[in-house]
């Protein structure tokens, strides 16, 4: 069998927090958070439709769905089929055909995209795309790695095989500028990031013998939920030293796609 490393890798960094065999916790409550946090946002402000990119295992589908009339649910593949009537799966590439032929409408909301545009060839394609499904006003939260978070290997080339670039605040600014969104927010995620980095220099140091998430209690889906919304929210503090850069963005009056 293989362990939940190996899977993680495999699945192209698709966690779900809910899976217990997958033993890390920080990064669970930081995926997680997002979610929270983009549930609250949205569901604050009546959004009616909100495309969810990047879906993996719909965790956060069925979140959003919680709150939101409409959930389109995209990814490359779906594991299984939606726990919600109002949530639609949608399989669909970024990149390889244009973004409008695969919904069944013209227009969204709002957008959530979460840790997917580092995966991509052409990321502020993808944004181009995402602003042409949306009205003025439109809402989109998203996620991207830190740059200052990224691993370089001895190549020069970044240690994870699957991410083809990186980010700062000021690259994923000027890329959502030309696509046509406003910056709104800049948000971090700075405890999940520093608790996990302290946990690991800890073990290797051998001070400790152990990751707090070995306790199994703790992979719990009321204490998960719990510590996603007191230490994995996104905060507009410490950003820098966030793993993710959470991004709050507008679509614009005047863009023209």
């Amino acid at each position: 069998m293989k362990n939940a490393d190996t899977r993680f890798t495999e699945q192209w960094d698709a966690v779900d927090p809910f899976d217990e065999s997958y033993p890390h916790l920080w990064i669970k409550v930081e995926h997680l958070g997002r979610y929270v946090f983009a549930c609250r946002y949205l569901g604050s402000r009546g959004v009616e439709t909100v495309l969810d990119v990047g879906a993996g295992t719909g965790y956060g589908s069925d979140r959003l769905a919680s709150l939101i009339p409409t959930v389109l649910s995209l990814d490359v593949h779906h594991p299984e089929s939606p726990g919600s009537e109002s949530i639609v799966q949608i399989t669909h590439e970024l990149g390889t055909q244009p973004l409008k032929t695969a919904l069944d409408r013209s227009y969204v909301d709002a957008i959530v995209c979460f840790e997917t545009l580092e995966h991509l060839v052409d990321p502020g394609g993808a944004l181009e795309e995402f602003s042409q499904i949306q009205n003025p006003g439109g809402i989109l939260i998203l996620s991207v790695p830190n740059s200052v978070a990224e691993r370089i290997g001895p190549d020069g080339l970044l240690t994870n095989p699957y991410h083809r670039r990186t980010f700062t605040i000021s690259s994923i600014r000027s890329m959502l500028n030309a696509a046509g969104y406003d910056v709104r927010e800049v948000l971090g995620q700075q405890l999940t990031t520093e608790i996990n980095s302290n946990e690991t220099r800890n073990i290797r140091r051998k001070q400790v013998d152990g990751r707090i998430g070995d306790e199994p209690s703790l992979h719990g889906r009321e204490t998960l939920e719990r510590l996603a919304t007191v230490v994995g929210y996104p905060e507009p503090r410490d950003v820098e030293r966030s793993y993710s850069l959470i991004i709050v963005a507008e679509r614009t009056v005047n863009h023209s796609a």
